[in-house]
């Protein structure tokens, strides 16, 4: 009888062990891609998703549930990129100067690539492009932490910020996201696949919602436009033919039958073919970026959104960009209008490419033109540059204190910080000149004194104020203006204030661009204690001598004012909100 019971022992032994294999059996939490990537398994299930700590476009925190997808480990590198452009002909990014990658950078993330160029590349490479949640999950995991490596917010620990430029990828492993994925905080920016738009169960209104602009992730090793890495939850957004500094992209696959995979057959082209279709206005204003149009001497440019009655000369700041290699920062630049004629200008090197040559150039000019129109100009440079006679701004420095005359205005700024251009005056012609406002431009700013039983209190100028010349060229001029403020009776600071005043040749337009910054203490190794102060009041207010002689426009970027007479005051409400004159 004992015999007979070791097969029968043995056949259920086999039984159960096969049974257990096809139970435990899974998807391999990594494999290796198409493209030779190395990718990693992030499981089905739930995860935080969002932040009710940050910006409102990341509200609200909730949870969001996903099927299992592979991303890859790494951004896509150079190396990989070259050998999609060698198989299809798409056109290398413009940073490398040529078709070949710059000396040392294989294994950097490839960068200046639009979101069709990602797209296309992850269609040759049999993957596709992560969704927002998908990126989101990949980075923070599931419990929620703020930053890929907990939620320590010295970042510099982790990653790669605030740098000139990417750095190879995988150089901060410490970063890495509970799955392992490097990256995702720092060096380059990544393009997803959703449009930027309200996140589900939020009732945010922003102009930029919609289909007109894709969602970008990460990043950070490089200033991106006003946005900055705050978070896994963290959203900038770019449009999707635009090539930024530092924005490239990584890719995904499905789990298919408990293998990688795609559920779907994603058409990139067909997508840019109807997006080219429906916008290709938008699209042909946009190829003033195209290199071969940079390298040909000559830009076109269309200047809009200026308003104009068509009775003066307009002023006219504008940025154009510039391939690598195509203008150096001493070469001649010139500007004609329309109608053929020189028109005077100034131009500012704000931005190089790697080998010294301009990469943006600020340029500074004037127009005629009706209402309703929109000024052209060909902008020739190099050979094609022609040189022309301008007008040269008058501006004359004494100790603390800077005279400006466009020959239209006059000003002095600096010296008494209380009555901002109290002495500006307007040439009307035949000797006649016009004081401009009765008392100048005041700022009163209303303070909590957390010292002096949180009363709150007007702020008062310590010392004289500073002016300095920043820009003074042929066409426009810029001078700033600072100082500190205290508590009446105090001799330490708790701001300073910075005001920028704009001018320009021959024209009676002024522009301010006021900033008040904090220099109140801050907590200490020796005093952590830290007790913020409440801002009740911060306004500006002035009173034209003659409502005919000027015209005041004051507003944001959701509407403009024009003031008529009496006393004007701006205000600000909050960290977001102002009023003008109450409204």
């Amino acid at each position: 009888m004992g015999s007979l019971s070791v097969p029968v022992f043995l056949g259920l032994l086999i039984t159960i062990l096969f049974m257990n294999s096809n139970l435990a059996y899974c998807a391999p939490k990594t494999c290796i891609g198409p493209d030779g990537a190395e990718m990693i398994l992030i499981p089905a299930g739930e995860f935080l998703s969002g932040s009710n700590l940050s910006t409102n476009d990341q509200k609200p925190l909730k949870k969001v549930a996903l099927d299992s997808f592979y991303v890859d480990k790494y951004e896509v590198t150079c190396k990989q990129y070259k050998k999609f452009i060698d198989a299809t002909g798409r056109p290398a990014p413009i940073d490398w100067g040529g078709r070949e990658i710059p000396q040392g950078a294989e294994d950097y993330p490839v960068v200046n690539v639009t979101w069709y160029d990602a797209a296309a590349y992850a269609n040759w490479a049999g993957k596709r492009l992560l969704t927002e949640a998908e990126w989101e999950k990949a980075a923070r995991g599931t419990d929620g932490r703020r930053f890929p490596w907990g939620n320590d917010t010295n970042k510099g620990k982790y990653a790669k910020f605030d740098a000139d430029w990417v750095v190879k990828v995988g150089s901060f492993p410490q970063g890495a996201s509970p799955y392992g994925v490097m990256d995702m905080a720092g060096n380059a920016w990544e393009w997803v696949s959703d449009w930027y738009d309200r996140k589900v169960g939020s009732d945010l209104q922003q102009a930029e919602f919609g289909k007109s602009f894709k969602v970008i992730k990460g990043g950070g090793a490089v200033y991106y436009y006003g946005s900055n890495f705050d978070g896994c939850a963290s959203r900038a957004y770019g449009l999707p033919y635009g090539k930024y500094d530092s924005t490239g992209f990584r890719c995904a696959m499905d789990v298919v039958n408990n293998a990688p995979g795609l559920k779907t057959k994603y058409d990139p082209a067909a997508d840019e073919a109807r997006w080219t279709k429906k916008n290709v206005a938008e699209k042909k204003q946009n190829d003033v970026f195209d290199e071969k149009l940079l390298k040909s001497g000559s830009i076109k440019l269309k200047i809009s959104d200026i308003i104009s009655n068509g009775a003066n000369d307009v002023p006219i700041t504008n940025g154009v960009p510039f391939a690598p290699g195509v203008l150096r920062p001493n070469d001649p630049v010139s500007l004609v209008d329309a109608s053929g004629k020189n028109v005077p200008i100034q131009t500012t090197v704000t931005n190089l490419w790697k080998d010294g040559s301009v990469r943006w150039l600020l340029i500074d000019t004037k127009a005629t033109y009706a209402a309703g129109q929109t000024p052209e100009f060909t902008l020739n440079y190099g050979s094609k540059a022609v040189s022309s006679s301008s007008p040269k701004m008058l501006a004359t420095v004494s100790g603390d204190v800077v005279k400006v005359d466009t020959g239209k205005i006059s000003y002095t700024l600096g010296g008494e910080p209380t009555k901002l251009l109290a002495d500006l005056s307007f040439d009307r012609g035949g000797g006649k000149v016009e004081s401009v406002f009765a008392s100048g431009v005041l700022q009163t700013i209303q303070l909590e004194d957390i010292d002096d039983q949180r009363k709150f209190k007007n702020l008062v100028p310590l010392g004289k104020a500073t002016a300095e010349i920043e820009d003074a060229g042929p066409v426009r001029s810029c001078v700033r203006v600072e100082g500190d403020l205290a508590f009446p009776g105090s001799n330490e600071p708790i701001a300073r204030y910075k005001i920028r005043v704009h001018s320009w040749a021959d024209s009676p337009q002024v522009r301010l661009n006021y900033t008040l910054i904090s220099v109140d203490k801050r907590p200490t190794e020796q005093n952590k204690e830290f007790v913020p102060r409440k801002l009740k009041e911060w306004k500006l207010s002035f009173v034209p001598n003659n409502s005919q002689l000027c015209k005041t426009l004051m507003g944001t970027d959701g509407g403009s004012t024009l003031l008529g007479d009496g006393e004007h005051v701006l205000s600000q409400l909050n960290s977001i909100s102002y009023t003008i004159d109450g409204k």
